[in-house]
């Protein structure tokens, strides 16, 4: 019977829009949805998949296409961009000859072709550059403020900018009105607040005052301190007359500090040095989990769990300070939902909870890849494992992927399949190579022919 495979030298992962780039006989690239039929020709010498996008590119020029394999920008540009995550709506800063402009999603042009340099761009901004001088205009490519900043950046989420004009830095609006006069050095916004020096400029001055502004660029909190660090749920830590001490956005005092050493707050506890030993404090600044770790992490990973170290051994603690994972491994996890994670002893690995190991220290690799279902190595092959031990698959692959939309691609004996979270074979061992699922989709080559397959091994195309 003949093998009707689609014939391509390659079919890429699928995005999320259903559309995969291929590679044609003649070495060009095109586009692919999951039925196997072109929606973009093989014409071009490359295409590169963005999360909703596709860029193209033709004759040494780029272009653009959608998620539905629409072009939205020919090739003709000689950089694209994405600025996806500057807001709601993707926009892209292109560039076109030796300038640069900005286009949105359907390829509609709203800053023109002006700008020797675009750095940022937002829903309601764009930062560009005209000759050497920066300036800050709206959608339209306008900057009522002028070009005449050394340089600009976005700060905050208050629509305020930071920008240096004559050796000082302001805070200004889209219209280049300033928001805080010059002669203060500002800091990152954090939290909804800056720390400002007064006397400063382009760098903190010794024995300079710090205060804090706003997202709106409001000195809200006076220059009176010696030190100020940034805003973290809701406190700071300030300096004044020799004593840091922790404030709110109101400037009033939550607590002095009285440890050695404090951090940042995070899940309402920050971590505390005493002396050698390290423990954990409310926003009162009380004591919650005793001094008595040699170590400890800045992360409360789960909102509840943190990594710490009792002389040479590392264990995992709850907010309550009880050992979730007992001090007792040269390198912990984190745990999972249900409590366990993957621990080390010198070059094994094992799994264990509050109540001690559940699986030995008999593999050479241990790492989580589903809840509860454990990637295991040993003796340079692969299996997969449950969390009590038991062998979902055998320990016989040479190669096993992580789960993405169910299933994991694994390796054996030259040939790709894959996997189910139960360690059932879910697509036989057929393949030389496959992409990951996507959408319930995935590509998959044998010998010299392409499919496109569903999870249940299912050829989608060609049909």
């Amino acid at each position: 019977m003949r093998d009707n495979g689609l014939e391509y030298d390659f079919i890429g992962e699928f995005s999320n829009g259903g559309l995969a780039a291929i590679c044609g006989k003649s070495k060009k690239w095109g586009l692919i949805n999951s039925s196997g039929e072109e929606v973009l020709p093989c014409v071009y010498d490359n295409v590169w998949c963005l999360p909703e996008f596709f860029t193209l590119e033709k004759n040494g020029k780029l272009g653009l296409a959608n998620a539905q394999g629409k072009i939205i920008l020919p090739c003709e540009y000689g950089d694209i961009v994405g600025d996806e995550g500057a807001g709601l709506e993707p926009l892209f800063r292109a560039k076109k000859g030796e300038k640069w402009g900005v286009v949105d999603k359907d390829g509609t042009f709203l800053a023109p072709f002006e700008f020797d340099e675009i750095s940022e761009v937002g829903q309601d901004f764009i930062i560009a550059a005209k000759g050497e001088r920066w300036g800050i205009a709206n959608k339209r490519g306008e900057a009522p403020g002028g070009f005449c900043y050394s340089s600009a950046s976005l700060v905050g989420r208050g629509g305020l900018f930071k920008v240096s004009k004559d050796g000082e830095f302001l805070l200004v609006d889209i219209n280049g009105e300033a928001k805080l006069p010059a002669g203060y050095y500002i800091d990152y916004f954090w939290d909804g607040f800056a720390a400002v020096q007064k006397g400063g400029s382009a760098r903190p001055v010794i024995g300079g005052k710090w205060g804090y502004v706003n997202s709106r660029g409001e000195l809200v909190i006076p220059c009176k301190y010696d030190g100020a660090e940034w805003f973290c749920e809701g406190l700071a830590k300030v300096k004044k007359d020799g004593r840091e001490l922790f404030i709110n956005q109101n400037d009033e005092v939550a607590f002095y500090c009285k440890f050695d050493e404090t951090r940042d707050f995070c899940r309402g506890l920050a971590a505390a040095r005493d002396g050698e030993k390290w423990g954990f404090i409310d926003k009162n600044g009380e004591a919650m989990i005793s001094f008595k770790f040699d170590e400890v992490g800045e992360v409360w990973y789960r909102g509840k769990f943190c990594r710490a170290r009792i002389g040479e051994k590392w264990g995992v603690i709850d907010k309550n300070g009880e050992a979730m994972i007992p001090f007792k491994f040269d390198e912990v996890g984190i745990p999972g939902k249900n409590g366990l994670t993957v621990v080390r002893e010198g070059e094994k690995y094992a799994i264990a909870g509050k109540d001690g190991i559940t699986v030995p220290f008999e593999y050479d690799f241990l790492d989580e890849c589903e809840d509860g279902v454990f990637i295991a190595q040993k003796d340079e092959k692969y299996g997969l494992i449950s969390s009590t031990g038991d062998i979902l698959a055998p320990l016989d692959f040479d190669d096993i992927d992580i789960f993405e939309d169910g299933l994991a691609k694994a390796e054996k004996d030259g040939k790709v399949g894959f996997l189910d979270v139960n360690g059932r074979v879910a697509i036989p061992f057929k393949y030389c190579w496959a992409s990951a699922f996507k959408g319930g989709i995935a590509s998959a080559q044998k010998e010299d022919k392409w499919y496109i397959v569903d999870k249940n091994g299912k050829t989608v195309a060609p049909k």
